[in-house]
C-alpha cells in the first residue's frame, strides 16, 4: 500500500468517524431531564418528558399482499416497467394508511430507525423495502436527499414489524446517553431479536435492558410516568400484564382469572426489581380483583391513558364515550351496540377514578370509535428547541351515521372500491389504458386521503380543544382506520 493510499483511507475513516460523531451528538444530546437511578449512571425519563430525538418503526414486505388495498400476486404477468410502478404505488399506499402521516410531521431532528424485513426470512420481502420507503420520502414527504442520509436508519429483522411500540419498552438513558431498552426473550413475533438486532447494529445508541422471563416488555401497555406530584417517575402498567405474568409462571388462563392483592402486588414487585428499583403501578386494578368488569377489547395502556404535563400539574387524559355523536365503527361501518359502549365506558370510568385518586388531574377526551382508535393512542414528547409539551393527536376520516354522503371515509371507501375494480380490469389485459385508469384510481386514493386530512371534523376539534387548553401544542396527523392501533402502537420512541 503506498502512502498515498494510506492517506486517503485515513482520511475516509475520518470523515466516517466525524459522521457517527455528529449523528451521536445530534440524536443524543442534549439529555433530557429525568431520575437517577441504579449504579452506573442510569437515568429513567418519563415518556412525555423525551424530545422525540429518534423513533423506531416497522415496514411491511414488499409483497403486493397489503389490508385494503388488491392484491397484486396475480399481477406477475405483467412486463415492462407496469409492474413495477403499481407495486411501488401499492406499498406507498399501504405505508401511509398504517402510518398516517406522522413522517410529515416530526420535528426535523427526529432519527428514524426502521426495521427492514430480512428477505431470507420473511415471506414476501424482496430486499426493495428500503429502497421504496426512501421514495416515499422523497416524492410524498419532499425530503431532502441529505435529510434522509443523516436521519434515517435502516436495520434488518427476522419477522416485519407492524406495532414497533409493543416490541418492547424504553425506558431512560446510560451514563452514555445511549437509549435504555426494556425488552424480554418471551414476547411475541421474534420482538426480542429484533430490538436486540437494533441495538447491535447501532450499539452506541441503544442498549438492551433484559427482562426476567417471567416479565413481559409488550410496550403498548406499559410506560415510564411522571409521578403525580412530579417529583419522580413511576413505571405504569396495564392489567393485562398481570394475567400474562401468571400465564408464564402457572399457566393460568390469560382473561377470566381473579386476583388477590397479594398476587398483583408480587407483580409490581417484580417488575420494579428488574427496573432499577422503579415505583410501579397498575390500572386498572379493580379489573384484576373483578374480572368480570374488564372490557376485553381495551387490552393495552396506550388505549386508556396518556399521563403527561405542560405546567405544574400531571395530567391523565382518559377517553369517554360521553359525547352526542353516534357511535360507530370506522372499519366496519357499524354502530356498536348500547351494551358494547357501557363496557368500555365503565372500564375508562374506573382508569379516570383510580389515577384521580394517585393524584392525577383527570381530563376526559370525548370519541366515539373503536378502543383501538382512541385520543389517548398518541404520540406525546417536550419540544428538544422551545421545551413546550407537544401532542401528534391522530385526526380519523369522519363517517356519518348512516355510512353514506361525502364524508371523508365515505370518500376513502368509494376509492379503495374503484381501484379494486381497476386492478382487476389491468390484470384481465395488461392493457395502456387498463394501467393508466389504474393509475387514477391511485391517485383517487391519495387524494381522498388528503381530503380527509383537510376537511373539517367536529369530534377531532373537540379533541384537540381538551389538549389546547390544558396548555399543549397539538399537531393533527391524518390517520386512517388500518388494523388494531393507532399512532402510539406504530412508533417506538
Amino acid at each position: 500500500m503506498t502512502k498515498k493510499t494510506t492517506k486517503i483511507l485515513c482520511l475516509l475513516l475520518f470523515f466516517a468517524a466525524l459522521t457517527v460523531f455528529a449523528f451521536s451528538h445530534d440524536m443524543l444530546s442534549p439529555k433530557p431531564e429525568g431520575m437517577p437511578v441504579g449504579s452506573d449512571g442510569e437515568v429513567i425519563v418519563p415518556e412525555c418528558e423525551r424530545f422525540l430525538s429518534f423513533i423506531v418503526l416497522g415496514v411491511w414486505p414488499d409483497s403486493g399482499e397489503y389490508y385494503f388495498l388488491p392484491s397484486l400476486k396475480n399481477a406477475e404477468k405483467a412486463t415492462g416497467a407496469g409492474l413495477e410502478k403499481v407495486d411501488r404505488e401499492f406499498y406507498w399506499l399501504n405505508f401511509e394508511l398504517s402510518h398516517g402521516s406522522i413522517m410529515r410531521n416530526l420535528p426535523a431532528y427526529t432519527h428514524i430507525f426502521v426495521a427492514i424485513p430480512d428477505k431470507n426470512k420473511v415471506a414476501g420481502a424482496s430486499g426493495r423495502e428500503e429502497a421504496l420507503i426512501k421514495g416515499y420520502l422523497k416524492t410524498r414527504c419532499k425530503w431532502e436527499d441529505e435529510r434522509i442520509q443523516n436521519h434515517v436508519h435502516f436495520f434488518i429483522v427476522p419477522s416485519a414489524l407492524t406495532w414497533a411500540q409493543d416490541t418492547s419498552e424504553p425506558i431512560g438513558i446510560d451514563k452514555k446517553g445511549r437509549i435504555l431498552i426494556a425488552a424480554d426473550p418471551g414476547n411475541y413475533n421474534s420482538s426480542y431479536e429484533i430490538v436486540n438486532s437494533m441495538a447491535n447494529t447501532y450499539p452506541g445508541y441503544f442498549k438492551v435492558v433484559k427482562l426476567a422471563n417471567s416479565l413481559s416488555s409488550e410496550g403498548g401497555d406499559m410506560e415510564v410516568v411522571l409521578a403525580p406530584d412530579k417529583k419522580g417517575a413511576v413505571f405504569l402498567i396495564g392489567r393485562n400484564r398481570v394475567n400474562n405474568y401468571y400465564f408464564r409462571t402457572k399457566g393460568l388462563p390469560l382473561k377470566g382469572i381473579s386476583f388477590s392483592q397479594d398476587m398483583i402486588d408480587d407483580v409490581k414487585k417484580m417488575y420494579s426489581n428488574s427496573l432499577f428499583g422503579m415505583k410501579v403501578e397498575i390500572v386498572p386494578e379493580k379489573m384484576l380483583l373483578y374480572p368480570e368488569l374488564a372490557a376485553e377489547e381495551i387490552f393495552h395502556l396506550d388505549m386508556s391513558v396518556v399521563i403527561m404535563s405542560s405546567g405544574k400539574t400531571v395530567d391523565a387524559f382518559v377517553p369517554t364515550y360521553y359525547t352526542p355523536e353516534t357511535k360507530v365503527d370506522l372499519v366496519s361501518g357499524q354502530k356498536f351496540t348500547q351494551d358494547t359502549i357501557k363496557g368500555w365506558q365503565a372500564e375508562y370510568d374506573e382508569i379516570a377514578s383510580e389515577l384521580k385518586e394517585r393524584g392525577y388531574n383527570v381530563l376526559r377526551v370525548p370519541f366515539t370509535d373503536h378502543p383501538v382508535r382512541s385520543p389517548a393512542n398518541l404520540v406525546k414528547y417536550r419540544d428538544r428547541e422551545t421545551g413546550k409539551a407537544c401532542v401528534l393527536l391522530g385526526k380519523y376520516p369522519f363517517l356519518p351515521a348512516d355510512g353514506h354522503g361525502d364524508a371523508p371515509q365515505s370518500r376513502m371507501n368509494n376509492a379503495f372500491g374503484n381501484l379494486n375494480t381497476a386492478e382487476k380490469v389491468w390484470e384481465q389485459s395488461f392493457s395502456a389504458e387498463s394501467f393508466d385508469y389504474l393509475m387514477k384510481c391511485a391517485a383517487g386514493l391519495w387524494e381522498a386521503m388528503d381530503y380527509s386530512a383537510s376537511a373539517k371534523n367536529n369530534l377531532y376539534e373537540k379533541q384537540k380543544e381538551i389538549f389546547e387548553k390544558a396548555g399543549y401544542t397539538v399537531i393533527p396527523v391524518a390517520e386512517y382506520p388500518w388494523g388494531a392501533g393507532g399512532l402510539h402502537c406504530d412508533l417506538q420512541f
